[in-house]
């Protein structure tokens, strides 16, 4: 269940993103600067990825916990799925 949870946050934050980028290169492809818009959206995007990649990263640290080396995840890439549902847990 909390793989699953984490999968969908993942899944509506990167449906978001290219929702978003799909709607600012239509709504201004008539004007010539929709690549001159989207980037400040592309650079916002990505500043608010990193810095969720270290409050995650500061979490697991400040807990002293290896999600990977004590087998709560299989896989790397589920860091995220793992902080989200234990987070979401939390608010329960």
């Amino acid at each position: 269940m909390s793989d699953f949870l984490g999968f969908i946050v993942e899944e509506h934050i990167r449906f978001f993103h290219r929702a978003l980028s799909l709607m600012l290169y239509v709504v201004f492809c008539v004007l010539g600067r929709s690549v001159y818009l989207n980037i400040p959206f592309l650079i916002v995007m990505n500043i608010l990825v990193s810095l969720v990649g270290l409050i995650i990263y500061a979490h697991y640290a400040d807990v002293g916990c290896d999600p990977l080396k004590s087998r709560l995840i299989s896989n790397s890439n589920q860091v995220c799925c793992l902080f989200f549902s234990q987070a979401y847990f939390l608010l329960m």
